[in-house]
């Protein structure tokens, strides 16, 4: 699934979208995140916490965790 994903998102589906918002905290897309961010293709990565892969480190200006969106994000 990973491969299906790099796959589709930097070549199949390439030029169907503008930017992409990658939601992972798996290193395995790092190739990814990386090849989307050098090409003006990435809007943001979500990661569910800040316990993301630290291959991300590189990133972390681009990165924001879900963890930290809760509060606006829940139904009260």
């Amino acid at each position: 699934m990973d491969a299906e994903l790099v796959l589709h998102s930097a070549a199949i589906e390439y030029g169907n979208y503008d930017k992409a918002v990658i939601v992972t905290n798996d290193g395995d897309f790092l190739c990814l995140v990386k090849y989307l961010r050098d090409n003006g293709k990435l809007k943001i990565m979500l990661a569910p916490n800040a316990k993301y892969s630290t291959l991300f480190r590189p990133y972390s200006g681009i990165i924001l965790t879900m963890d930290r969106l809760r509060a606006s994000l829940e139904k009260k």
